[in-house]
């Protein structure tokens, strides 16, 4: 805690009042100069393109577009979305992954990653953030039957609703937003019940996105979740298809190989900003990788804070540079937890701290639970898909090994067969060691 250090202004940080890290308005199509039409009509034809296997007999067919056309911030985050949409089609949407981005997907990209401060990938910015249309009332983003995506690989109402929940989440993030920020403002002044009054701020803000976070399965069918959408939100770090990394051509520089995670949530800045906020430290995990390397080669890293895990802290990575400097700052002047800790004889404060302690931890458990149904039962390496092959799942049974956590693989006995659980999730973690220790680093958090 450094009170020293002025609070962030979100307006600096392209941090919305009112939807948090959402953006309030989306460039659409429409909003881009006719000479992108040719990346527009592939977006806009992108399932077919996919089905009738052609998606990358069009892409190698594009001209080279000049960027000189995206001339507003909002025009090039619609083009970065479009690009990351044709480029994780074009890596997945064949038989076998493609490892070369053509010229005329790779150097526009590059370039519109060098303006945003983004990696050539279709992360969580480019399919939530950047990615949704209001359908009825601008008063109300975080009312998904109120939202609307742009582009999908799928076509499908269950890809889209995935997108959504978490469109709903943000929009829903930016009272929540502005709660922490008071929170922290109110500590400085030494203000124990107002400090209080807003902790029950940030608790109904939890519960709410928990409460969002569960409708996912509402219009999300599981089985086609996993066997039809996640293939494309993968990346080339720690993905054994493409144990090279991915090559992006941009006419100039030699090629060098790039690894990157895919679209993963663990790219949301709202989820990092409350574990922030409230104090939970996530220790390193083990990464079977080096950090992201950009189209050159070199890697790339962003000053986080030690306690952050290593492979939350590499998250940062995929998010929008504002946002991630944002985090940077906030992390500068937290003081929520320290000032609980200093006042443990205040009941309300207590209380209301832990009340979301005990929320985030109710998150957690939920994520797994959806991971469970979403992922793990539908994966053929999986000790539950395993386990039921050969009669009643009884989750007691399994044992993970301790070296889980630094790198070691999950193990069952099956009839004395090991059987191997190292999911990946689309970030390129082993998703179930992952995501237990941050539930668990979160139930130690209580004050």
């Amino acid at each position: 805690m450094n009170a020293e250090v002025e609070l962030p202004i979100l307006e600096a940080y392209d941090v919305s009042p009112r939807t948090g890290f959402l953006p309030e308005t989306v460039s659409d199509e429409t909003n881009l100069h006719p000479s992108y039409l040719p990346w527009i009509h592939i977006t806009q034809h992108l399932q077919s393109l996919i089905m009738q296997d052609q998606i990358r007999s069009v892409v190698d067919g594009l001209p080279v577009l000049s960027c000189e056309h995206l001339e507003t911030i909002s025009q090039r985050r619609k083009a970065y979305s479009i690009l990351g949409f044709i480029c994780h089609a074009y890596i997945w949407g064949g038989e076998a992954p493609a490892e070369i981005i053509p010229e005329s997907i790779s150097s526009p990209l590059l370039f519109l990653c060098e303006s945003l401060d983004m990696p050539p990938v279709a992360t969580y910015a480019g399919l939530v953030l950047w990615n949704y249309r209001v359908a009825r009332d601008m008063e109300q983003l975080y009312r998904i039957d109120n939202l609307a995506t742009q582009i999908t690989f799928t076509g499908a109402i269950d890809e889209s609703w995935f997108y959504l929940v978490s469109v709903a989440i943000e929009a829903r993030g930016g009272p929540l937003v502005r709660a922490i920020l008071d929170a922290v403002r109110y500590v400085r002044e030494n203000e124990i019940n107002a400090v209080a009054t807003q902790l029950l701020r940030i608790l109904e803000g939890i519960q709410d996105i928990c409460a969002l976070t569960q409708r996912i399965y509402e219009n999300c069918d599981p089985h086609f979740f996993y066997n039809k959408i996640r293939v494309f939100l993968a990346g080339s770090k720690g993905n054994q298809k493409l144990p090279n990394g991915v090559y992006f051509n941009n006419g100039t520089h030699p090629i060098q190989p790039a690894r990157f995670s895919g679209g993963s949530n663990a790219q949301s800045s709202l989820i990092q900003l409350i574990d922030l906020a409230l104090g939970v430290r996530h220790h390193p995990t083990r990464i079977h990788e080096d950090g992201p390397r950009n189209s050159t080669g070199k890697e790339v890293s962003h000053s986080v804070p030690e306690e952050q895990s290593e492979f939350v802290a590499s998250m940062r990575d995929y998010m929008p540079g504002p946002h991630r400097r944002f985090l940077i700052h906030f992390a500068k002047v937290a003081n929520i937890r320290a000032f609980v800790e200093m006042n443990r004889d205040h009941e309300k404060l207590i209380n209301s701290y832990n009340a979301c302690i005990g929320a985030l931890v109710k998150f957690r458990d939920v994520h797994l639970k959806i991971t469970n149904s979403y992922i793990l039962q539908h994966n053929p390496n999986s000790y539950r898909n395993a386990k039921r092959q050969q009669g009643a799942y009884k989750p007691r049974q399994v044992h993970i090994d301790s070296n889980t956590q630094s790198g070691g693989t999950a193990t069952a006995n099956l009839s004395h067969k090991k059987i191997e659980i190292a999911v990946r999730g689309t970030g390129g973690t082993d998703l179930l060691p992952f995501l237990k220790q941050i539930r668990d680093e979160t139930c130690s958090s209580y004050a």
